[in-house]
């Protein structure tokens, strides 16, 4: 009776140590899809930046 009921606890354990594990590795793949989000902003706000104010783009000869 004490070694199931040792069994039980262990796999309670171990089912909360990897509910935990699965939480924290949700979150740093939220914070990397969150990182990629502002990266491309940040490339396209710097893109922005290097055009110079009031020049149209040009794509072979076509104004955008």
């Amino acid at each position: 009776m004490v070694s199931v009921t040792c069994t039980i606890h262990s796999c309670s354990q171990v089912r909360f140590f990897l509910m935990a594990l699965l939480l924290v590795l949700q979150q740093i793949e939220y914070a990397f899809l969150h990182l990629r989000t502002l990266e491309k902003e940040f490339s396209l706000t710097e893109l922005s930046k290097l055009q110079p104010a009031g020049m149209a783009e040009q794509k072979n000869g076509v104004i955008l």
